[in-house]
């Protein structure tokens, strides 16, 4: 006679059930991915007027990366994540995860990055 109405289990706040994998891991943080690509997008730029680096885009691990490696001769290539961390975003290595600059320092992050591309190879001394 009466039907009953079957209607999917809801959370608090409107959010959606976890799936099963990360139930059972507990809450896990979601870093949206937009964030880490505008902030890279906006590194990449402040580049542009620095004609003896090229920046080009690369992929490690599946999260988007910034290659940048001199023009002119051979020397470092450094290749540069975002990664955040304790609440803030961060320029680091993607390679040592050494943290460079946060990513409100764009310019100072991409000045960073290329006195290290672009310094001259140390001369090693003969010890005698």
């Amino acid at each position: 006679m009466f039907r009953r109405r079957v209607t999917a289990p809801r959370r608090r706040h409107g959010s959606p059930l976890p799936s099963k994998p990360e139930a059972k891991a507990g809450p896990q943080t979601y870093i949206p991915q937009r964030l880490r690509l505008a902030y890279l997008a906006e590194l990449a730029e402040a580049f542009q007027p620095m004609p003896e680096v090229r920046v080009t885009w690369a992929e490690i691990d599946g999260y988007a990366v910034l290659s940048v490696e001199p023009v002119e001769r051979a020397g470092r290539t450094v290749t540069i994540g975002c990664s955040y961390e304790r609440g803030h975003w961060r320029f680091c290595d993607a390679v040592t995860k050494e943290v460079i600059r946060p990513t409100s320092e764009v310019i100072a992050a991409a000045n960073a990055v290329r006195w290290v591309v672009c310094r001259p190879p140390e001369k090693q001394v003969a010890k005698g």
